[in-house]
Protein backbone atom coordinates (compact mmCIF):
# COMPACT_ATOMS: atom_id res chain seq x y z
CA UNK A 1 0.00 0.00 0.00
CA UNK A 2 1.41 3.59 -1.00
CA UNK A 3 1.74 5.59 1.95
CA UNK A 4 2.24 9.46 1.97
CA UNK A 5 4.42 10.61 4.62
CA UNK A 6 3.10 13.76 6.06
CA UNK A 7 5.46 16.68 6.40
CA UNK A 8 6.70 17.39 10.01
CA UNK A 9 5.55 20.60 11.53
CA UNK A 10 7.87 21.61 14.25
CA UNK A 11 6.61 21.88 17.39
CA UNK A 12 7.50 23.46 20.76
CA UNK A 13 11.17 22.32 22.15
CA UNK A 14 12.17 20.98 18.91
CA UNK A 15 15.59 22.28 17.49
CA UNK A 16 15.92 24.09 14.63
CA UNK A 17 18.76 23.85 12.23
CA UNK A 18 19.61 27.44 10.25
CA UNK A 19 21.57 30.99 10.28
CA UNK A 20 19.17 33.66 12.55
CA UNK A 21 19.02 37.24 11.01
CA UNK A 22 21.91 38.50 13.32
CA UNK A 23 24.16 35.90 12.22
CA UNK A 24 23.30 36.71 8.46
CA UNK A 25 23.57 40.16 8.81
CA UNK A 26 27.01 39.87 10.83
CA UNK A 27 28.45 37.36 7.75
CA UNK A 28 26.80 40.14 5.21
CA UNK A 29 28.65 42.86 6.74
CA UNK A 30 32.08 41.14 6.91
CA UNK A 31 31.51 39.66 3.32
CA UNK A 32 31.07 43.84 2.49
CA UNK A 33 34.32 44.69 4.43
CA UNK A 34 36.61 41.93 2.71
CA UNK A 35 35.14 43.13 -0.56
CA UNK A 36 35.17 46.86 -0.29
CA UNK A 37 39.35 45.84 0.85
CA UNK A 38 40.45 44.24 -2.19
CA UNK A 39 38.53 47.03 -4.22
CA UNK A 40 40.88 49.52 -2.48
CA UNK A 41 43.59 47.01 -3.54
CA UNK A 42 42.53 47.24 -6.93
CA UNK A 43 42.44 50.90 -6.87
CA UNK A 44 45.67 51.62 -5.34
CA UNK A 45 46.97 49.31 -7.66
CA UNK A 46 45.95 50.49 -10.73
CA UNK A 47 46.76 53.92 -10.12
CA UNK A 48 50.32 53.27 -9.37
CA UNK A 49 50.34 51.67 -12.47
CA UNK A 50 48.49 54.96 -14.08
CA UNK A 51 51.35 57.07 -12.45
CA UNK A 52 54.01 54.60 -13.05
CA UNK A 53 53.24 55.22 -17.01
CA UNK A 54 52.72 58.90 -16.54
CA UNK A 55 56.21 59.12 -15.16
CA UNK A 56 57.93 57.20 -18.13
CA UNK A 57 55.92 59.49 -20.61
CA UNK A 58 57.86 62.49 -19.34
CA UNK A 59 61.19 60.68 -18.80
CA UNK A 60 60.81 59.59 -22.43
CA UNK A 61 59.90 63.23 -23.66
CA UNK A 62 62.77 64.92 -21.38
CA UNK A 63 65.63 62.24 -22.56
CA UNK A 64 64.47 63.59 -26.46
CA UNK A 65 64.80 66.77 -25.69
CA UNK A 66 68.01 66.13 -24.22
CA UNK A 67 69.64 64.04 -27.47
CA UNK A 68 68.40 67.00 -29.88
CA UNK A 69 70.58 68.94 -27.61
CA UNK A 70 73.52 66.82 -27.46
CA UNK A 71 73.68 65.85 -30.37
CA UNK A 72 73.21 69.43 -31.90
CA UNK A 73 75.74 71.07 -29.44
CA UNK A 74 78.55 69.04 -29.18
CA UNK A 75 79.34 69.91 -32.74
CA UNK A 76 79.29 73.93 -31.55
CA UNK A 77 82.97 75.94 -33.09
CA UNK A 78 83.34 73.01 -35.62
CA UNK A 79 85.64 73.93 -39.15
CA UNK A 80 86.21 72.00 -41.80
CA UNK A 81 89.52 73.79 -42.19
CA UNK A 82 90.69 73.57 -39.07
CA UNK A 83 93.82 70.97 -39.47
CA UNK A 84 95.00 74.47 -41.52
CA UNK A 85 96.09 75.27 -37.04
CA UNK A 86 97.99 72.22 -36.97
CA UNK A 87 101.59 73.64 -36.72
CA UNK A 88 100.64 77.22 -36.80
CA UNK A 89 99.36 78.55 -33.12
CA UNK A 90 98.25 82.12 -34.92
CA UNK A 91 95.86 80.29 -36.95
CA UNK A 92 93.07 82.17 -34.76
CA UNK A 93 94.66 85.26 -35.18
CA UNK A 94 96.46 85.85 -38.62
CA UNK A 95 94.91 85.77 -42.12
CA UNK A 96 94.59 82.12 -41.89
CA UNK A 97 90.88 82.36 -41.84
CA UNK A 98 89.71 85.82 -42.62
CA UNK A 99 86.31 85.01 -41.63
CA UNK A 100 87.56 83.88 -38.58
CA UNK A 101 87.07 80.61 -36.70
CA UNK A 102 83.85 79.73 -34.93
CA UNK A 103 83.75 81.47 -31.09
CA UNK A 104 82.48 80.18 -27.92
CA UNK A 105 79.00 79.28 -27.36
CA UNK A 106 77.03 82.49 -25.75
CA UNK A 107 74.96 82.14 -22.65
CA UNK A 108 72.61 84.39 -21.72
CA UNK A 109 72.59 86.26 -18.35
CA UNK A 110 69.72 83.83 -17.05
CA UNK A 111 71.62 80.98 -18.45
CA UNK A 112 67.89 79.52 -20.14
CA UNK A 113 69.32 80.44 -23.87
CA UNK A 114 72.51 79.49 -25.36
CA UNK A 115 73.80 79.97 -28.93
CA UNK A 116 76.45 78.61 -30.65
CA UNK A 117 78.30 78.79 -34.22
CA UNK A 118 79.84 76.21 -36.99
CA UNK A 119 80.83 75.42 -40.21
CA UNK A 120 77.73 73.50 -41.25
CA UNK A 121 78.36 72.99 -44.58
CA UNK A 122 81.90 72.11 -44.21
CA UNK A 123 83.13 75.11 -46.33
CA UNK A 124 85.68 76.27 -43.60
CA UNK A 125 83.68 79.46 -43.58
CA UNK A 126 81.11 79.71 -39.90
CA UNK A 127 79.55 83.01 -40.90
CA UNK A 128 77.41 82.10 -43.90
CA UNK A 129 75.38 78.95 -41.99
CA UNK A 130 72.84 79.45 -39.64
CA UNK A 131 73.74 79.28 -35.97
CA UNK A 132 72.74 76.60 -33.72
CA UNK A 133 70.43 77.28 -30.59
CA UNK A 134 68.29 76.32 -27.60
CA UNK A 135 66.03 78.11 -25.32
CA UNK A 136 63.51 78.00 -22.28
CA UNK A 137 60.29 80.03 -23.63
CA UNK A 138 56.99 80.94 -21.66
CA UNK A 139 53.87 81.15 -23.77
CA UNK A 140 50.86 81.56 -21.49
CA UNK A 141 52.50 80.33 -18.26
CA UNK A 142 53.39 77.12 -19.60
CA UNK A 143 57.42 76.46 -20.67
CA UNK A 144 58.75 75.13 -23.33
CA UNK A 145 61.99 74.49 -24.80
CA UNK A 146 62.67 75.48 -28.83
CA UNK A 147 65.69 75.06 -30.93
CA UNK A 148 66.74 76.99 -33.67
CA UNK A 149 66.50 76.18 -37.06
CA UNK A 150 66.90 78.99 -39.18
CA UNK A 151 70.05 79.52 -42.23
CA UNK A 152 71.31 82.96 -40.43
CA UNK A 153 72.30 84.18 -36.95
CA UNK A 154 69.69 84.66 -34.15
CA UNK A 155 69.43 85.95 -30.64
CA UNK A 156 67.20 84.71 -27.57
CA UNK A 157 65.05 87.17 -27.61
CA UNK A 158 64.27 86.77 -31.23
CA UNK A 159 60.59 85.98 -32.48
CA UNK A 160 61.39 84.66 -35.65
CA UNK A 161 59.46 81.45 -36.36
CA UNK A 162 62.43 79.39 -36.95
CA UNK A 163 62.69 79.10 -33.24
CA UNK A 164 60.75 75.73 -33.49
CA UNK A 165 59.33 73.41 -30.42
CA UNK A 166 60.97 70.59 -29.61
CA UNK A 167 59.04 69.61 -26.47
CA UNK A 168 54.70 69.06 -26.61
CA UNK A 169 53.65 71.85 -24.62
CA UNK A 170 50.44 70.20 -25.04
CA UNK A 171 51.91 67.39 -22.59
CA UNK A 172 54.90 69.20 -20.88
CA UNK A 173 55.74 72.33 -18.91
CA UNK A 174 59.15 72.84 -18.64
CA UNK A 175 59.56 74.34 -15.54
CA UNK A 176 63.66 74.84 -15.66
CA UNK A 177 65.83 75.01 -18.58
CA UNK A 178 69.58 75.52 -17.55
CA UNK A 179 73.12 75.57 -19.40
CA UNK A 180 76.20 75.94 -17.63
CA UNK A 181 79.90 76.35 -18.99
CA UNK A 182 81.29 77.10 -15.77
CA UNK A 183 80.46 75.97 -11.97
CA UNK A 184 80.48 79.15 -9.80
CA UNK A 185 79.49 79.30 -6.71
CA UNK A 186 78.15 82.69 -6.65
CA UNK A 187 76.35 82.38 -9.73
CA UNK A 188 72.32 81.54 -8.96
CA UNK A 189 72.10 79.02 -11.63
CA UNK A 190 75.67 77.57 -12.34
CA UNK A 191 76.40 77.22 -8.62
CA UNK A 192 76.46 73.13 -8.54
CA UNK A 193 74.10 73.18 -5.87
CA UNK A 194 70.40 71.64 -5.58
CA UNK A 195 67.45 73.33 -5.08
CA UNK A 196 67.61 73.11 -1.18
CA UNK A 197 70.99 74.15 -1.46
CA UNK A 198 72.74 70.91 -0.67
CA UNK A 199 75.38 69.98 -2.86
CA UNK A 200 74.44 68.21 -6.51
CA UNK A 201 76.33 64.80 -6.47
CA UNK A 202 75.51 64.88 -10.12
CA UNK A 203 77.35 68.55 -10.84
CA UNK A 204 81.09 67.95 -11.93
CA UNK A 205 83.42 70.45 -9.84
CA UNK A 206 84.74 71.53 -13.21
CA UNK A 207 82.91 71.84 -16.71
CA UNK A 208 85.38 73.59 -19.17
CA UNK A 209 89.13 74.78 -18.22
CA UNK A 210 91.73 76.71 -20.26
CA UNK A 211 95.20 75.14 -20.80
CA UNK A 212 98.38 77.12 -21.97
CA UNK A 213 99.98 75.96 -24.91
CA UNK A 214 102.29 78.64 -26.70
CA UNK A 215 103.40 82.12 -26.65
CA UNK A 216 103.72 84.13 -29.55
CA UNK A 217 106.42 86.37 -30.76
CA UNK A 218 104.54 89.50 -29.41
CA UNK A 219 104.08 87.74 -25.74
CA UNK A 220 100.15 87.10 -26.11
CA UNK A 221 99.87 83.74 -24.65
CA UNK A 222 98.07 81.12 -26.28
CA UNK A 223 95.42 78.81 -24.52
CA UNK A 224 93.69 75.30 -26.22
CA UNK A 225 90.17 75.40 -24.42
CA UNK A 226 88.45 72.78 -23.27
CA UNK A 227 84.43 72.55 -22.66
CA UNK A 228 81.72 71.13 -21.57
CA UNK A 229 78.13 71.94 -21.19
CA UNK A 230 76.47 71.10 -18.28
CA UNK A 231 72.07 71.18 -19.16
CA UNK A 232 69.43 70.81 -16.45
CA UNK A 233 66.00 70.58 -17.88
CA UNK A 234 62.77 70.26 -15.17
CA UNK A 235 59.47 69.48 -15.99
CA UNK A 236 56.12 68.15 -15.44
CA UNK A 237 52.89 67.06 -16.73
CA UNK A 238 50.45 69.28 -18.11
CA UNK A 239 47.24 66.79 -17.14
CA UNK A 240 49.63 66.03 -13.63
CA UNK A 241 50.81 68.40 -12.28
CA UNK A 242 52.80 66.67 -9.11
CA UNK A 243 54.05 64.55 -11.50
CA UNK A 244 57.74 66.11 -12.34
CA UNK A 245 61.11 65.03 -13.46
CA UNK A 246 64.46 66.63 -13.50
CA UNK A 247 67.30 65.45 -15.80
CA UNK A 248 70.58 66.55 -15.89
CA UNK A 249 73.43 66.11 -18.71
CA UNK A 250 76.84 66.95 -19.24
CA UNK A 251 77.70 67.44 -22.56
CA UNK A 252 81.61 67.11 -23.97
CA UNK A 253 81.87 69.48 -26.90
CA UNK A 254 84.47 67.77 -29.29
CA UNK A 255 86.09 70.79 -31.00
CA UNK A 256 88.60 72.82 -28.78
CA UNK A 257 89.12 76.26 -29.27
CA UNK A 258 92.11 78.56 -29.25
CA UNK A 259 91.83 81.61 -27.90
Amino acid sequence: MLRIRRPTIPTLGQTQFGWTLIETMIALAVGLMITAAMIGMMANTLGTGTRTIEMSRLQQELRIVMQFVSRDVRRASYNAEAIRCFGNLDCATDSTFPNGLPGEITLNSANDCFIFEMDRNHDGDPTNDGSGGFRLLQVNGSGRIQMWTGDSDTTCASTSSSWVDVTDPRLVDVLNFEACLEIDPDDDECNGLLVDGTADPDSPAQLSFSGRIDEDDSGNVIYLRTRKLQIRIEARLRDHPDIRKTLIDSIRIRNDIVI
